[in-house]
């Protein structure tokens, strides 16, 4: 088998593996990207992003303000205002790191005064004198890059690295500008590893995709996938109304999900037991929870308790750290939400309103492309409108046929006719009070099921610890059958909010939702709250704290939202299936009659049968039927902004009903009869196959002279014995074959690469049915995890010297890979390899082995005139046993 591998070494500065840059066009412009783009690249390219030096005149004195769309600030009050941009770098678990910075380019602007940073609290009076900086002979800052200590976000580890791409000059009045620079993580240490789930969640992908610099460097592709999993808190005394909450969670798992819910009021009736919980589910289940929603108010007669912080000394409540179970950080290992009720009947709204939403939306009109955006600036200033003009021009482009703006006049009217008027999105910017409107102007709504997610993002409208906040109001309004309101809102606690962080969370809940495709409601929040940590990485007064605390969801974290008309799903597939059959087939295609990738489709029945999978790009998907149960088995499927499509079919006994009886199929490769293989009982490429396979009647009528034949949807299988016959099999019997079927594998077929294989079965009278085998190729998948060029403790090649070089391998794949040769090529002039040949030991499942264990490495010179910085790019051609 033959693994192509890319390197880069860098000569003089670093060694690297190579990968692809993350650049988007879609993302806002941070100024960084990663160097080699590869699994372990360490360094950064910085480039300055777009900016302006706008100059304000204040007493007599003409100041400069640099300014970088989207950015934030790690400065303190006093010291110059200078702006900074952060990303986010995943690490390595358990090791430390420090930066070096270089800078590569930067210009100097003369006869500056840099203006300070006022304060970062929301209401102040008096003056801020300027710092000692502004007296001193050094630059400012002393260093333009800085590191965050390890934070972990549910299965990553990340540090942030944060610019700030200009250094004031007091003594000279001058201002550098950065433009360009590197920054070298360095490895310092060790620390504790937090816990990391070994299977993702899509869910957090985009998040990742957005956030992390070098996320399309981590090979991510070759982690698999968790199911989506809800968990549902529900108070203790839920008792009667169990049943109204069941039918939400049976249609989640309809659509996919693995639900459990706790109820338990040693669990549930305390913050910290009930955080422990969530923590253990996320530890220990095979599933670990995605989202986590609180079926209950905080406080009254169905409650389960939120958490109140002491960073700010208004105690404000808040459910953010249900979601922070690792690391102490802010980062979240699930999304939150809160269905908050206080009777039966609210109960029954917020599900109804919940469940017509996501599986039944009303289509009479394009509600879902229609916005209201309002920004009062009488209090919290224009920053209300122009964060509504931002995100009015983001809804555009992304489709927004509708979108209605309100900056003034009678704020109240305006708003409840809008929202009667049916929208996908009610935004809110303005100041304690919300311009007037209050609960009972969401009673007053018409718009039925025409719910909005609503956001509302100023002082008490989230404060639902006391009381019932506008945001519990949002959800509760109207009645099931009558909805009012929203679906899902989220509000501030307290009184004490401030205009600058509550537009971040504003901003990046929109950003998310529409930018970076993230599809539920608890994780549009979380975007937002995910902004605030990059805007202001040194979390200046807790406010990034607090602020990540105060906003929470009223809603089904689980939310899926629309942000479009949905289209129509045309789903094929059959409606009844004999009793036994294991597997069924589904197409999907639009409205054009072009194939539909990527739906989520999901076959269901209470107790027995969860089995979901997403269409390829052929719009079509194989889905395993597990049980031999008679009955209706529910058929779903779902994609982001398409119509749910619904429908059942029926597992029956026709009489006869022979097919394959899967816990009895037997692999032979022992290299005797007619196998050919190294006798591990699993496929392995270039193999011929011996397949016993046992057959049984799952019907009530015997079998009279049964014949099955062995057929592959694949060209990299050749059946060479192909029909058997089984003879007559009884009612319930099950039957092997009197000898094996034959089948020879190709050659270098990937690790998982499917072999496509089923029986067709047919007797004397006319039965006749496919069975699916499922059986893939077993290997090993290598790839180079790690360079070492011995004797250098940064791994830099020397201009000038002749190096040895070392290179790791980690083996991803399903069998140990021996006998592994390799050889390096590279079409640089920058390097001379002077040995391109190396040998590993073996190196089992999920393990790593370095060329270092066998002594056979690379030798590789770096040229006397070699620029340092330079990289080289090798290729490394990988041979193994199998």
């Amino acid at each position: 088998m033959r693994i192509f591998c890319a390197i880069v070494l860098g000569s003089g500065l670093a060694t690297i593996l190579s990968g692809s840059e993350n650049a988007g066009p879609e993302n806002i412009d941070d100024g960084f990207r990663l160097k080699g783009s590869n699994a372990i690249s360490n360094v950064l390219e910085y480039h300055i992003p777009d900016f302006e030096l706008r100059t304000i005149e204040e007493n007599g004195k003409v100041l400069t303000r640099p300014v970088i769309p989207h950015s934030g600030s790690s400065v303190k009050p006093g010291e110059p205002d200078l702006p900074s941009t952060t990303t986010f770098y995943a690490v390595e678990p358990g090791i430390s790191y420090s930066l070096q910075v270089t800078i590569i380019a930067s210009e100097m602007v003369d006869d500056v005064d840099i203006v300070h940073l006022r304060t970062w609290d929301n209401e102040f009076e008096g003056t801020v004198n300027k710092s000692s900086v502004y007296d001193s002979a050094d630059p400012f800052p002393g260093s333009i890059a800085t590191i965050s200590e390890t934070m972990v976000m549910r299965d990553l580890h990340l540090v942030s690295v944060t610019v700030t791409p200009f250094q004031y000059h007091p003594a000279t009045d001058q201002l550098e500008i950065i433009t360009e620079a590197e920054i070298e993580l360095i490895e310092t240490g060790t620390e504790s590893a937090a816990f990391v789930p070994p299977r993702r969640s899509r869910a957090f992908e985009p998040f990742y995709r957005s956030l992390v610099v070098n996320y399309e460097a981590l090979d991510r592709d070759m982690i698999d996938y968790q199911r989506p999993s809800i968990l549902y808190v529900l108070p203790n005394n839920i008792g009667s109304l169990f049943g109204t909450i069941e039918v939400l969670m049976d249609w989640k798992r309809r659509v996919g999900y693995e639900v459990n819910y706790i109820s338990s009021s040693n669990v549930v009736n305390n913050t910290n037991n009930l955080k422990n919980y969530i923590e253990d589910a996320y530890e220990t289940w095979d599933n670990p929870p995605v989202y986590v929603t609180i079926v209950a108010d905080a406080e009254g007669s169905y409650d389960v308790p939120t958490w109140y912080e002491n960073w700010s000394g208004y105690n404000g409540e808040g459910d953010h750290p249900y979601s922070t179970l690792e690391g102490n950080d802010l980062l979240p290992e699930v999304l939150i939400g809160r269905m908050s009720f206080d009777s039966q009947s609210h109960l029954q709204t917020v599900v109804s309103k919940t469940l017509n939403y996501e599986s039944t939306p009303y289509m009479g009109e394009n509600w879902f492309e229609r916005a209201c955006l309002v920004g009062d600036p009488s209090s919290s200033g224009i920053s209300c409108i122009i964060t509504k003009e931002n995100i009015r021009e983001m809804m555009e482009l992304y489709g927004f046929e509708d979108v209605r703006t309100i900056y003034s006049g009678s704020f109240a009217s305006q708003m409840q006719s809008n929202l009667s008027d049916g929208l996908a999105f009610f935004n809110y910017r303005g100041y304690y009070g919300v311009s007037g409107f209050g609960s009972s102007n969401v009673n007053g709504t018409t718009n039925g099921f025409m719910l909005p997610i609503a956001t509302v993002i100023t002082c008490g409208t989230g404060s639902f610890g006391n009381g019932e906040a506008l945001s519990e109001a949002f959800i509760r309004a109207g009645t099931a059958s009558n909805p009012k309101g929203a679906v899902a809102c989220v509000g501030t606690a307290t009184l004490g909010t401030h205009t600058m962080f509550n537009n971040v969370v504003d901003m990046g809940f929109y950003y998310g939702a529409l930018v970076e495709g993230i599809s539920s409601a608890g994780g549009a929040l979380m975007a937002g709250k995910l902004w605030l940590s990059k805007s202001y990485p040194t979390n200046p007064n807790d406010y990034v704290s607090i602020f990540s605390h105060w906003n929470s969801l009223m809603g089904d974290a689980s939310l899926q939202m629309w942000t479009a008309y949905p289209e129509q799903l045309n789903v094929a597939h059959p409606y009844t299936i004999t009793v036994g059959t294991n597997f069924i087939d589904v197409s999907i295609i639009n409205s054009s009659g072009n194939p539909v990738q990527g739906a989520w489709t999901t076959i269901y029945r209470d107790d027995d049968i969860l089995e979901s999978g997403y269409t390829n790009d052929e719009g079509f998907v194989r889905l395993t039927v597990p049980s031999v149960e008679t009955g209706e088995v529910l058929v779903t499927v779902t994609k982001v902004n398409h119509y749910p499509y619904q429908n059942s079919l029926q597992i029956y006994d026709p009489g006869v009903s022979v097919n394959v009886y899967s816990d009895l199929i037997l692999v032979d490769d022992d290299d005797s009869g007619a196998s050919s293989g190294n006798s591990d009982g699993i496929v392995n490429s270039g193999e011929t196959v011996e397949l016993s396979v046992a057959l049984s009647n799952y019907g009530s009528v015997d079998a009279v002279n049964i014949l099955a034949s062995l057929v592959s949807s694949t060209s990299n299988v050749s059946v060479t014995s192909s029909t058997l016959s089984y003879g007559n099999i009884a009612s319930e019997e099950i039957v092997s074959g009197s000898e094996p079927f034959v089948f020879t594998v190709a050659d270098g077929l990937e690790d998982g690469t499917t072999l496509g294989l089923s029986l067709f079965i047919t007797d004397d009278d006319g039965y006749n049915a496919t069975g699916q085998i499922d059986l893939h190729v077993s290997g090993n998948r290598v790839f180079a995890s790690d360079v070492d060029v011995f004797g250098s403790t940064q791994d830099v090649l020397t201009p000038g010297e002749s190096s040895t070089v070392h290179i790791e391998l980690h083996n991803d794949g399903s069998t140990a890979a021996m006998g592994i040769t390799g050889t390096i090529t590279c079409a640089s002039s920058a390097i001379e390899i002077t040995d391109n040949t190396g040998t590993w030991n073996v190196i089992p499942v999920g393990g790593t082995g370095s060329s270092s264990s066998t002594g056979d490495g690379f030798e590789i010179s770096a040229l006397e005139d070699v620029v340092p910085g330079a990289v080289a790019h090798l290729i490394v051609a990988l041979t193994t046993q199998d």
